[in-house]
């Protein structure tokens, strides 16, 4: 059967999609990462396609991705054998997820591992009730609901045998058997599916981590595990903007780039005397320290503003510590309009040392004239690091290394990282309260490694002096210093980020720190639509945002208990909208 539906989008154009079967069913929501994929088939697919491929392939229980229903342009889209762990919370409300709803079961052509004894054995046969089709054991297997999960056919005889349970990574490839697996409806509001199991790149993971020291040993190891296969691509910093943007950007892809730092007064000159030693010694540097308690037998790590001959004093009598000192460019211009010319922060000179990598986008923040805080210098001595986490807010952000090698881990991208982290109950103390990730890269790593998330697995490299890795938002990632390092780098607001903006700003989520708080998110949305991003952009945000509408109207309680913020940007037309308009700004203030 043909059936020809045809979407009117709100731009005026129309988009005709004939499906073949029967149409299957969008939902908004996503899929969770790490169980029951199917990555064999993702790519950046227009929905429409991933539909057909979906509806065609027999392994293939449905997809998801980041965006709004309807979208005609391609989406990264990332299959699914079973849709089971299934998220519709509001944070979820981007994304959407396909399921052929006409499809009640799912067919491997393989069996589960555990049930091989019960065809081959025959004394364990002769007391397994079977039954004389699958038509038959799918008719039962539907009818006791939870305590059945499937059906195993034996295509030579004819039999059926029902599943209690079943691990779908169990299943062995076999051209005598099929495994029928039963898909119940998606129900919203349960993740957990009685019966089926299969491996969760989440799970079995032994978080208890154990001191490690840098030692020869220890350094003669991680020269071992790099590099790797899976090492991260590396491209000349002279690729134009355009490709870059197509080919990393829009991709959401990290890579590193060569060369960007040739030239540069920072590669040349910054050292840790040279920077702490900054109007002798007495700029204050935003640094992570331990002391030491001797009566309690312990340590703390502490984070303060402490001046450069402090630090460099440190550094002669052989201290860890790291710095992550923003070059303050909100705060000093702001002071500096003020009369405060002499602030032991202001460190706005050092902005005349480098440049960002011109193949690196603009950031929209400084494209539309808000001030940030979000560009830093990071010096550290050896075997210091960051654990695993996330940038701010939406941002991306580039780092180029001037001095030193650094470890690099860095997750898939919506990869919750939590759950990975040493797990503070079992992990001693020392090592909880320490500068180092050695601990973690020794012992998580190892296990992280061939698990997917998303079908996509961890990346880990060593980033040499000169090279400048582009990272893109939502990506978790964690830093191993392996000698002493400095770097400059910047959290930047990029065109990979605008599927996640509308939703954040909906949200009341703010551009920069409270404290800061003022009409950065308005400006920003009224410079958008002046030309900073492209009409096609400001649509797929407008759709996005209609999305997010629909879910309030079927869900308010959510959203009442919540609250909705920014009112500019929802219950008005796509011009209205985005438009710069000065009323809008107003209702914002009130």
């Amino acid at each position: 059967m043909v059936i020809t539906v045809v979407f009117i989008m709100r731009t005026a154009c129309m988009v005709i999609i004939t499906f073949h079967s029967v149409m299957g069913e969008y939902l908004v929501g996503r899929v969770r990462d790490g169980q029951f994929e199917y990555p064999r088939l993702n790519g950046f697919l227009r929905p429409q396609h991933a539909q057909l491929m979906c509806e065609r392939d027999k392994m293939c229980g449905g997809f998801t991705y980041k965006g709004h229903v309807g979208a005609k342009d391609k989406q990264e889209i990332f299959f699914f054998h079973l849709i089971i762990n299934f998220e519709s919370g509001r944070d979820a409300w981007n994304w959407v997820t396909y399921r052929p709803d006409a499809r009640s079961v799912v067919t491997f052509s393989a069996i589960p591992n555990s049930t091989i004894e019960t065809w081959e054995d025959k004394s364990v046969k002769a007391l397994t009730n079977f039954y004389d089709s699958s038509d038959e054991g799918i008719k039962k297997c539907e009818g006791l609901k939870d305590k059945c999960a499937g059906v195993v056919l034996n295509q030579k005889t004819g039999e059926a045998l029902l599943l209690g349970n079943l691990n779908v990574d169990e299943m062995v490839v076999s051209d005598m058997y099929q495994t029928f697996v039963k898909l119940n409806p998606v129900e919203t509001e349960r993740t957990l599916h009685t019966g089926l199991d299969g491996f969760d790149s989440y799970g079995k993971l032994n978080r208890c981590c154990t001191k490690q020291e840098l030692n020869k040993e220890t350094l003669e190891k991680l020269n071992k595990w790099y590099p790797r296969a899976n090492d991260i691509k590396r491209i000349p910093c002279s690729i134009s903007k355009e490709k870059f943007e197509t080919e990393y950007v829009r991709k959401n892809r990290a890579v590193i780039l060569k060369g960007c730092s040739k030239g540069w007064k920072a590669q040349s000159v910054w050292s840790m005397e040279y920077l702490l030693g900054m109007d002798g010694g007495n700029k204050d540097w935003v640094t992570d320290y331990i002391i030491h308690s001797e009566e309690a037998n312990d340590q703390t790590i502490v984070k303060r503003a402490t001046k450069g001959k402090d630090i460099l004093n440190m550094l002669s009598k052989n201290k860890s510590f790291r710095i992550y000192d923003p070059i303050a460019s909100r705060s000093s211009t702001l002071a500096r309009r003020d009369g405060e010319t002499d602030l032991p922060t202001d460190k706005l000179e050092l902005l005349d040392d480098y440049e960002a990598p011109q193949a690196i986008p603009e950031n929209l923040l400084s494209k539309c004239g808000i001030l940030t805080n979000y560009k830093w210098s990071v010096l550290n001595t050896q075997n210091t690091g960051i654990p695993l986490h996330t940038t701010p807010i939406l941002t991306g952000t580039w780092n180029t290394l001037l001095k030193g090698h650094k470890v690099w881990a860095i997750l898939p991208m919506e990869v919750e990282h939590d759950p990975l982290l040493c797990e503070p109950i079992c992990t001693n103390e020392r090592t909880q309260d320490s500068l180092s990730t050695l601990s973690w890269f020794m012992h998580i790593i190892p296990q992280l490694r061939g698990r997917r998330w998303y079908g996509k697995e961890i990346t880990e490299f060593i980033q040499n002096p000169g090279e400048t890795l582009y990272l893109p938002s939502r990506t978790a990632h964690a830093v191993l210093n392996l000698d002493e390092t400095i770097a400059v780098t910047e959290n930047t607001l990029g065109i990979d980020a605008l599927k996640d903006l509308p939703l954040y700003l909906m949200n009341d989520g703010h551009l920069l720190p409270k404290v800061f708080s003022g009409e950065e998110e308005s400006q920003l949305v009224n410079c958008m639509t002046d030309g900073a991003i492209a009409e096609a952009d400001i649509e797929e945000m407008d759709m996005i945002i209609k999305q997010v509408e629909k879910q309030c109207e079927q869900h308010p309680a959510v959203c009442e208990k919540q609250g909705l913020g920014r009112n500019f940007l929802h219950h008005n037309t796509v011009q209205e909208r985005w438009g710069n308009q000065q009323e809008q700004t107003e209702e914002v203030k009130k």
